[in-house]
């Protein structure tokens, strides 16, 4: 598989939580117990990858309304 674009949407975890609570009805905590699981996995991704780092473009999206390019 080749891709030629890449796009990494760039949101702060307490803002991720806060989304999947509204979406899934799951904890808005980041260090819930029942998040600890996607917490670590997130975690060791972007650290070990740092796909910020590897995207084309890269967008501020902790403002739904108001996303922002800040690479690319």
């Amino acid at each position: 598989m080749q891709w030629d674009l890449s796009i990494f949407l760039d949101v702060p975890f307490a803002q991720s939580y806060s989304r999947m609570a509204t979406r899934d009805g799951s904890d808005p905590d980041p260090e819930a117990a029942t998040n600890r699981r996607y917490f670590l996995g997130q975690s060791f991704y972007l650290k070990a990858v740092a796909p910020q780092r590897l995207a084309h473009i890269v967008v501020d999206y902790a403002d739904l309304e108001k996303p922002r390019i800040i690479k690319g």
